[in-house]
């Protein structure tokens, strides 16, 4: 019986496969598939499936299809089993049984072709078909194809999942799932660099304020857009997604500052080790893997390279390799499984493959669960002494790859005042050691600190925000906030200061603007030691409740994490004259409010920003303010010393008036 498909509204998840010719038959593709979807099926299922209705033919502009409902007797979740059905033991001869319909369509666009499958194992099954030769002139599509079809580094993606190819560790997460307005701005181009590019939502251009969102699992050979509205939506977006295959160009990873995979396997040879880990949610595992997890939950398995050699082919070049995979329970060994790894001349994907023990080609329980959690779902990691490593079947070589900074300009430290290059920051007067360092100093006449020559270069006169976080644990010596452009976003500047140790050396100062409230880790572990900067934590940038849009631009002090004592509010100095300075030591001093005339009025309408309060309460408040969007604009005046990325707690004034914070 055949079935009209105009009623069909599918959601809209597809397997991507590209044909060696356009001219590849869709029905006889089809057949292919449906042999392919009809073997191995899941233990849960009863008997064998069956078609119950072939669906008509449809084309819709430049996309042909077909496709079939089969039906499936599935035993629900929740039985157990006939031998435990009854409180007795007593055995059930029929067992309960679901009668569930599933949807095959396949849809092809020129050489592209689009598969959906209702039954969320029959993809795999698919891909298995065309890689041992069932399903003929067709292979899946290829990763970076679909990483150029539907991602660019310009487009937004909100959403991404990243897996680690470090060794677990309490301290770093094995895999990453990260959301936000755009991922991209918030990736550490230093730290996230042992993981790589799994799954992820794209945001595709469709005109001026149009897009679509799409999700790609590339190693998979998956994407999908979300509900269709009705059988017409549902080819009218897969006849889109198609076209762009059919004229993208490779891109090797999604996003470049994650590990790219190798673009040969030459170097690959016998491993060491072997792991697995389930990924995602287990609502989302097929029937298969939720089985393969249960057996194998407790298990740990132990790669045997005892006489493993690498065997070249001589026809095709691939090399391939015989693996014994020791399954070991609570350190007594269960069973062996012999894992086939093979290395193809023609691609840069392994292809794995459990060789059954016995003398036919079913696989037992063990090898099948093997064969799920490896193959199937990709959850292993193979792991090789000279540092590559395998995730799923995607090789890669992790490392940490330095950022260098570009588009040097070189300025005079002459002016707008003369600058010792050896002096970073002020000290206090009359102080002769360096150490005695007086950031309250900072622009005050007649200081000839860098730190002062960065105040007049990007504080005094400049709109905009200065902040100082100098100390252990700074984002950068000073940041600069930018006034708020016409479409809402601000210029964040980081900006380094390192003085030299002779006047006859150039000081080191570097600006660096970027997107994001943290500035990555852009230098390698040795650089990342220098100076005073000795932690690896990530910052962000908080706001000062003090500063509203239209008031005054601030520059303040960094509080020093400690609660000040409550001061008293004076008048402000004039323009240009340095402020005024709090006597005694500096661990005893106290916040100073010079706030000008309303100086009071504006402490009162700001109270986080008064001197007395609970330090923990005014973070609070700042962490509690949403921040603007930052533009992204790279330019890197000069070298730098300084690079850890860390947390800032506080802030600053600049313009008529003086809020000044001592230390």
């Amino acid at each position: 019986m055949t079935i009209d498909p105009s009623h069909f509204g599918p959601y809209l998840s597809l397997g991507l496969l590209v044909a060696g010719s356009a001219n590849r038959s869709v029905a006889t593709l089809l057949a292919e598939i449906r042999n392919a979807v009809f073997s191995g099926r899941p233990n849960s299922e009863q008997g064998e499936p069956r078609t119950v209705h072939a669906v008509e033919k449809f084309t819709n502009a430049s996309v042909e299809g077909k496709g079939f409902v089969y039906r499936v007797r599935d035993t629900p979740s929740w039985w157990r089993g006939a031998t435990i059905s009854t409180p007795t033991g007593a055995r059930h001869e029929s067992p309960v049984l679901n009668d569930v319909l599933h949807l095959i369509l396949v849809l092809k666009c020129a050489r592209s072709i689009a598969v959906y499958t209702s039954h969320p194992s029959d993809w795999g099954r698919i891909v298995r078909a065309v890689e041992d030769g069932s399903v003929t002139k067709v292979k899946p599509m290829p990763a970076d194809l679909i990483n150029g079809a539907f991602t660019h580094s310009t487009w937004a993606m909100p959403t991404v999942w990243m897996k680690g190819l470090h060794y677990p560790v309490q301290t770093k997460a094995d895999s990453k799932q990260l959301t936000g307005l755009n991922v991209r701005s918030v990736i550490d181009q230093f730290g996230d660099q042992t993981y790589h590019f799994s799954s992820g939502r794209s945001r595709v251009p469709l005109g001026v304020d149009d897009y679509e969102s799409i999700g790609l699992s590339p190693s998979k050979h998956r994407i999908w857009l979300g509900q269709s509205a009705d059988f017409a939506d549902f080819c009218a977006r897969t006849e889109w997604a198609l076209k762009l295959l059919s004229g993208a160009s490779a891109v090797a990873a999604p996003i470049a500052e994650l590990a790219q995979p190798l673009g040969s396997l030459d170097k690959l040879g016998v491993p060491d080790e072997i792991g697995w880990a389930p990924q995602g949610e287990r609502e989302s595992w097929t029937s298969e893997a939720a089985d393969a997890f249960a057996l194998l939950e407790r298990v740990s398995l132990d790669l045997d390279t005892t006489d493993s050699k690498i065997i070249e082919d001589d026809d095709t070049g691939d090399r391939t390799v015989h693996m014994v995979v020791h399954l070991v329970a609570q350190g007594a060994p269960i069973t062996d499984v012999v894992l086939e790894i093979r290395y193809p001349q023609a691609s840069n994907t392994v292809a794995l493959r459990v060789v059954p023990a016995g003398q036919t080609d079913e696989l037992d329980d063990y090898e099948q669960a093997i064969e799920t959690i490896l193959v199937e779902e990709g959850w292993g990691k193979i792991r090789y002494s000279d540092g590559h490593v395998v995730s799923g079947r995607v090789a890669y070589l992790p490392h940490y790859s330095a950022v260098p900074f570009t588009g040097w300009e070189w300025v005079d430290f002459t002016t707008p005042r003369a600058v010792d290059v050896t002096k970073e920051k002020p000290i206090r007067l009359g102080a002769t050691d360096r150490r005695a360092a007086d950031l309250s100093r900072i622009g005050e006449m007649g200081d000839d600190s860098l730190f002062s020559w960065a105040f007049d270069r990007w504080g005094e006169g400049r709109p905009g925000t200065l902040l100082c976080d100098d100390g252990s644990g700074e984002i950068a010596d000073f940041l600069h906030l930018a006034p708020f452009d016409d479409d809402g976003e601000s210029l964040l500047t980081f900006i380094h200061a390192k003085g030299g140790k002779s006047r006859g050396l150039r000081s080191w100062v570097v600006s660096e603007r970027v997107r994001s409230g943290h500035r990555p880790g852009n230098q390698e572990p040795r650089l990342r030691r220098t100076g005073s900067d000795r932690g690896e934590a990530p910052g962000a940038v908080r706001e000062c409740p003090s500063v509203e849009r239209g008031q005054p631009w601030p520059r303040c002090l960094r509080l020093r994490g400690r609660t000040p004592r409550q001061g008293k509010e004076d008048q402000a100095p004039s323009r240009g004259a340095p402020p005024a300075h709090a006597k005694g030591p500096v661990r005893n001093r106290h916040r100073r409010c010079d706030s000008g005339p309303e100086g009071s009025t504006r402490a009162a309408q700001h109270p986080p920003c008064r001197g007395g309060g609970d330090m923990s309460e005014r973070r609070r408040a700042i962490l509690s303010r949403r921040r603007r969007p930052v533009k992204s604009e790279s330019h890197h005046p000069h070298p730098s010393r300084k690079t850890s990325p860390h947390t800032l707690f506080a802030l600053f004034s600049a313009g008529n008036q003086h809020s000044v914070g001592h230390r």
